[in-house]
């Protein structure tokens, strides 16, 4: 038995406030731990153009840390994801290093308030 062998679901009440409608209460399902969907936590990153530059950003912002291979991409290619990246980097306070040639790890903080 296993720290998730366990099936979980949870019911938690939602209150929302709507002008003009009377308070309304909704319920909804939290997922247990069976469904974790892994394909949704990737880190690693092995951009071919330019089209997955979003989503590499979105995640650096969501889980603090990416690796990114840039070996398939041209040298400016590769300059203009690093300049945009240092870019998130330098918005959220974040550092990056070079791992070897052509590959990158970008790093932001936990801040505690």
């Amino acid at each position: 038995m296993g720290l998730f062998s366990k099936k979980k679901s949870f019911v938690v009440p939602v209150t929302t406030h709507l002008e003009n409608e009377a308070e309304k209460t909704q319920e909804f399902t939290i997922g247990s731990a069976d469904t974790f969907d892994a394909s949704s936590h990737k880190t690693h990153f092995l951009p071919e153009n330019f089209k997955g530059l979003q989503e590499i950003a979105d995640t650096l912002i969501r889980f603090r840390k990416i690796t990114v291979n840039l070996e398939s991409l041209e040298l400016g290619e590769r300059k203009s994801l690093i300049l945009f990246l240092s870019g998130v980097m330098y918005a959220h306070g974040g550092t990056y290093s070079k791992l070897k040639k052509d590959m990158y790890q970008f790093n932001i903080p936990v801040k505690f308030y």
